[in-house]
């Protein structure tokens, strides 16, 4: 049976199934041609573009998206850690220049106390650089009411007002004791100030009753009732002898000390341990016994009291 195209009128021949070859009518038979996978192209058979294509661009980039997931966690951890590491916040790391200090952001000043300020002010000198590398016993004082109430609980008979010891020296003052070699005899003991101007002679000395003695070395002044300690610490503080800043024992607990503190306590030889062996704790002002019991109890060879 022969057709023709509905369109042109033109006799249909056996290859014109779903167009007219030659008007290109769509023929009655054509209507589930969308539904098949082959399309006629310019008298050619091809196949659409499948999924394989599509699926190996969204494997790289399935890969990149994962690669970036990764690269993200590992910076973040780093910024993290090193915020953590040096005390700041993200933002701070992020964005340096977004944190202004708190001088800038306009913060109250004079929030710590006033001994805390001495502390502040008097932190950057080195105590160690001062004393001798083999010393007995030493406790060092931010605190002039401390340093006042240790001076009387070790015999020395003084008239320091806090006045004078605040405005006219750098915190810290130090205590400095070798422990008599006779059950009998007198413990050599040495009082190290620093003071804020250079010293006349006899400023210091004329504060401390008894057989002690005045030594202004540089920017150090010691009272003394043992003249060849006081010169040993004189050295010391020079150079010209080693410190306690160059023994071992130091260098291995320095960095255990808090900086800021309100007192501390160096013993570093059997003789020491044996004269704070004797101390009467229940006669001492709290304030010293506190930082030797702190030291007892460290087993060490220091102790030290933080401010509360």
């Amino acid at each position: 049976m022969s057709r023709n195209c509905p369109q042109c009128g033109r006799n249909l021949s056996k290859v014109d199934v779903y167009f007219c070859s030659s008007c290109g009518a769509v023929l009655g038979n054509s209507v589930g041609k969308t539904d098949r996978r082959y399309l006629q192209v310019s008298g050619e058979q091809k196949k659409p573009s499948t999924g394989s294509i599509f699926s190996v661009w969204g494997l790289l980039a399935g890969a990149g998206v994962f690669l970036l997931l990764v690269a993200s966690v590992t910076l973040s951890t780093h910024l993290t850690n090193k915020a953590v590491s040096n005390g700041k916040t993200m933002l701070e790391i992020v964005f340096p220049k977004a944190v202004g200090s708190p001088d800038n952001l306009g913060l109250p000043s004079g929030t710590v106390t006033a001994e805390k300020e001495v502390v502040a002010a008097g932190k950057n000198i080195e105590t160690a650089g001062f004393l001798p590398f083999d010393t007995n016993f030493s406790v060092v004082f931010y605190s002039s009411s401390d340093f006042t109430d240790a001076l009387n609980f070790f015999g020395i008979v003084n008239s320091f007002d806090q006045d004078f010891l605040k405005t006219a020296n750098h915190p810290p003052f130090l205590i400095v004791v070798d422990p008599a070699e006779e059950l009998e005899g007198e413990d050599g003991i040495s009082i190290l100030f620093f003071p804020k101007e250079k010293t006349q002679a006899g400023t210091y000395k004329k504060y401390v009753s008894g057989g002690f003695s005045e030594i202004i070395s540089d920017e150090l002044v010691i009272i003394t009732n043992n003249i060849e300690m006081g010169n040993k610490i004189s050295e010391v503080s020079g150079g010209l002898k080693k410190g306690l800043n160059l023994n071992s024992s130091y260098v291995n607990i320095k960095n255990k000390i808090p900086e800021t503190v309100r007192s501390k306590i160096f013993v570093f030889t059997d003789i020491g341990v044996g004269y704070v062996n004797k101390f009467d704790t229940g006669a001492m002002p709290e304030s010293l016994k506190a930082l030797v019991l702190s030291y007892m109890k460290s087993g060490s060879y220091y102790g030290f009291i933080e401010y509360e």
